[in-house]
């Protein structure tokens, strides 16, 4: 009984992971169990040994969603990945949590300042309509080429920057997990 009561507890806490995956853990540790069995333990030593079903489920959900950030990386997976590796513990709402919202807060402004450099020389023209459009001349055409310039560059390196912190923010929660389950 309660190998049945421990196997149907893990499987209703995988089941946002997909069906194969799902059943390849679950044959895993029926396997745990028949092994356990063959030695002459008990299933209530075996599932003790083994640990709670919710806490193997969250390390399982951990370790897929961080593999699926790494095959897929997204938005969506990464923020998955962080965020289910964050429920493993305390330690982890304070070295994943705050410094990934911190990070991200950079990436995001020097978005929205790459954003404002691009639209700035619309700024530009509209002054120079302003002042007749005849004063400096090659001061507004050279100030539209270096904002334009600016914002090109900005924006290229803030994707550079954005696809390298994903890389590392992956590593780092792998290598998070693999702590965790004592790897």
């Amino acid at each position: 009984m309660v190998q049945n009561k421990f196997l149907s507890q893990l499987k209703d806490q995988l089941k946002e992971l997909p069906e194969a995956d799902r059943q390849d853990i679950l044959y895993d540790y029926e396997e745990h169990f028949r092994l356990g069995l063959e030695e002459g333990k008990t299933e209530e030593e075996i599932a003790a040994s083994l640990g709670q079903p919710k806490a193997i489920a969250k390390e399982v959900k951990a370790e897929f969603r961080v593999k699926e950030a790494k095959s897929k990386p997204s938005f969506e997976s990464v923020v998955k990945a962080v965020l289910s590796t964050v429920s493993l513990g305390f330690f982890n709402l304070i070295f994943i949590l705050g410094p990934f919202f911190a990070v991200v807060g950079v990436l995001l402004s020097i978005y929205a300042v790459s954003i404002g450099l691009l639209l700035s020389p619309i700024a530009v023209l509209f002054g120079w309509e302003q002042l007749g459009g005849s004063a400096n001349w090659l001061m507004g055409l050279f100030s539209i080429v270096a904002l334009l310039s600016a914002g090109v560059l900005l924006g290229v390196a803030s994707i550079v920057l954005t696809r390298w912190f994903v890389r590392v923010l992956i590593k780092y929660l792998q290598f998070n997990v693999n702590i965790i389950k004592g790897r």
